[in-house]
């Protein structure tokens, strides 16, 4: 009896032989595949610094650098990983390299050296990997023959196809949508890229650390050849993590009076500036003003003296109250206990076929000929491939957002905002694509819904910049330029590579009239994204607010390669020929901006201007006809007719003419000019010089 109870208090007993699965490296490596798998990560981290300090070992010490990773400490990994040669470590290190904005050691981690065997570290994933470092640092080229690269050993990388979109690769683009060269593909799992092949489940005979260290490296495909000096160190692999995504974006120009066109996937946006109604010459229609949506660059003139009712109470007192409250501290949670044996591994799931493969290639193909072009700012041919998809695909978040930007780039903002609203109620949580939706909104003057967007947005995550960028947008709109430059500058804090926030920035200066400041937002933006049409507008905005005519037309022409769809980039095109009297080539632009956007009021003017610089009275007069029926209220465009009217001798339908503009109550300085052009509508004279 004493015999047995000393055996039952471990007293007296001879101590029963360790097997394998009964180490204490077992034990640990089990717990922290376990805490990783319920993202404990803390606990996952603790317990993995004791097993590497009671096995050292390369496989514990890339384990324990995945937990210092997934734990938002990129900066331990680096120090970890320096001095590791395995692949799947140096592909860890480079990403905590990316992390850290450290490009140089990033690309040397990925390209060891003309000594290594198999190019670049860690295949598909490792290209993809270098393609970002070297977008960061300006290489494009280099960057779109990585991606596509990316895409030869693993098809579904869509990350990579959103790269070659973004950087304007639309040869390399159209060869993935067309299966040239990945044909050959088809058949194979996705994720490989060159990687040993991973396994979740154990396999019989190997060790359990080998459970442990089952996980992906976070945006690998795979994880190099595994060490061999310890039980944790034989034939474990890791499995094929869903392909990295770079975050997306489209252009766009935002709201505010500085200038800037559309949004360009990533765009930027304008304030309007408030400008008298003769002093400026377009007129407009009941639209929202050409603004800094990126869709229509900011500093377009106002479309009309009387765009609608100011907006209704907003909401700034409690965005500044969100703005100055200080962060909540996340809550620590204990770590949970060890458990005494782990459950049994569930059954492997089967491998993809080469039929289930190729379908879903066929899905990222028809999803991704929608955002090529929409990248390539195709609005009409990118909805058509959305309304192409398959219901299931058609109502979602990402497919509802990539409509919304489509119909924006087209102007047509109330479908626009109807996309993002159904994008929202589906998605509440979705961030992405939320500063173009905010933009939406400000070109429609809908204060109540953009701060409603922006304190929503801000209280789901106040770390994100576009959330920022909408709470910034909300002020422009209400003319508070240094609140919305506050708020853009937050952004930038959280994201110094956001091409967006740059020329929301610039715009900002832009109406503050500091342009300086704005030159070197937009050209922040260049830097990052060479693509970002919206920061091309605004530059020649600015040279043209400065009368350098030559140089406000080049920017203009670089955009519009960029966008050449765009009718107010067409527009301001022909306005800056014209300034340098070159009036065909300023004619020929402003009726391409008229076949775009048929409601384009400043087009519209800008044309009757020109041919009555072209001595074509009656072709101006068929435009100012035009352009009433758009915006039948404008001031200017009575007066405008009434100075051709004289012109071709017709006084009583001149007299009409600025009678009806005075009619309309013009502001004071507006109303003597008038008034002056009736006293002398009886005299003989070649026009007046006096323009709105």
């Amino acid at each position: 009896m004493q015999t047995g109870l000393r055996h039952f208090d471990g007293v007296g007993a001879d101590p029963a032989p360790s097997t394998p699965s009964d180490t204490i490296e077992h034990q640990l490596a089990a717990c922290v595949r376990e805490y990783l798998g319920n993202y404990l990560y803390d606990t996952a981290t603790f317990l993995c610094e004791r097993l590497v300090a009671e096995t050292p070992s390369t496989a514990h010490t890339l384990l324990l650098a995945r937990c210092y990773y997934l734990s938002n400490q990129p900066y331990r990994t680096y120090h970890l990983l320096k001095d590791s040669s395995d692949p799947a470590s140096r592909y860890l290190f480079a990403t905590a390299c990316l992390s850290l904005n450290r490009l140089t050691e990033a690309e040397d981690a990925l390209l060891p050296g003309p000594a290594a065997h198999g190019g670049v570290a860690h295949g598909a994933a490792g290209h993809f990997l270098l393609a970002k470092v070297h977008t960061l640092m300006n290489r494009h080229d280099s960057a779109a023959s990585h991606h596509r690269a990316a895409l030869s050993l693993d098809p579904m990388l869509w990350g990579a196809f959103e790269g070659l979109c973004t950087l304007g690769a639309e040869t390399e683009a159209q060869a993935y949508l067309e299966g040239s060269g990945w044909a050959a593909q088809h058949g194979r799992a996705p994720g490989g890229g060159g990687a040993e092949a991973c396994t979740l489940e154990q396999t019989p005979g190997a060790s359990p650390s080998q459970e442990a260290d089952v996980g992906p490296t976070p945006g690998s495909s795979q994880v190099g050849p595994p060490p061999t000096d310890s039980i944790a160190d034989q034939a474990f692999s890791f499995p094929s993590p869903a392909p990295m995504a770079d975050g997306g974006a489209l252009l766009g120009v935002t709201p505010g009076s500085g200038g800037g066109p559309g949004y360009s996937g990533m765009q930027s946006y304008v304030t309007p500036s408030p400008t008298g109604l003769l002093a400026a010459p377009p007129p407009a229609r009941k639209a929202p003003p050409a603004g800094r949506g990126a869709w229509q660059p900011r500093g377009a003139p106002p479309a009309s003296a009387s765009s609608g009712p100011a907006p209704a109470p907003r909401r700034e007192a409690k965005l500044r109250r969100l703005f100055s409250d200080e962060e909540e501290g996340a809550g620590v949670l204990p770590p949970a206990a060890v458990p005494a044996r782990r459950p049994a591994a569930e059954p492997a799931s089967p491998s993809p076929g080469p039929a289930g493969a190729a379908a879903a290639l066929g899905l990222l193909r028809a999803l991704g000929r929608a955002l090529l072009h929409a990248s390539m700012h195709r609005c009409g041919a990118a909805l058509a491939a959305l309304r192409a998809l398959p219901p299931a695909h058609r109502e979602t978040g990402w497919a509802l957002c990539t409509t919304g930007r489509a119909l924006a780039g087209a102007v047509r903002y109330a479908e626009s905002a109807r996309a993002f609203a159904r994008a929202r109620a589906l998605e509440p949580g979705r961030l992405a694509d939320m500063e173009a939706y905010s933009t939406v909104l400000w070109h429609l003057r809908a204060g109540p819904a953009l701060s409603a967007l922006a304190q929503d947005l801000l209280a789901l995550d106040r770390l994100s910049p576009a959330a920022w960028c909408a709470a910034g947008n909300c002020f422009s709109l209400q003319r508070d330029h240094d609140t919305a430059l506050r708020f853009f500058r937050r952004a930038l804090q959280l994201d110094g590579g956001r091409a967006y926030a740059h020329t929301l920035a610039g715009h900002e200066f832009l109406a503050l009239e500091d342009f300086d400041k704005a030159m070197g937002c937009y050209r922040a933006a260049l830097r990052i994204e060479p693509r970002h049409y919206n920061a091309w507008f605004g530059m020649g905005h600015i040279f043209y607010r400065q009368e350098k005519w030559s140089l406000a037309e080049y920017h203009f022409r670089r955009a519009t390669a960029i966008h050449p769809t765009s009718s107010v980039l067409r527009c301001y095109l022909g306005m800056a020929l014209r300034r340098l009297e070159r009036l065909e080539e300023a004619l020929l632009e402003l009726h391409r901006a008229i076949a775009a956007d048929p409601k384009n009021p400043l087009a519209r003017f800008e044309a009757a201007n020109v041919l009555l610089a072209c001595e074509r009275p009656r072709d101006a007069l068929h435009e100012l006809q035009a352009l009433h029926d758009v915006a039948p209220q404008e001031v200017s465009t009575y007066f405008q007719m009434g100075k051709v009217h004289k012109r071709l001798g017709e006084v009583d339908q001149a007299m009409r003419c600025f009678c009806a503009a005075l009619d309309l109550q013009p502001p004071a300085a507006d109303s003597e000019l008038i008034k002056g052009a009736i006293e002398r509508l009886r005299v003989t004279e070649d026009g007046l010089d006096e323009e709105m």
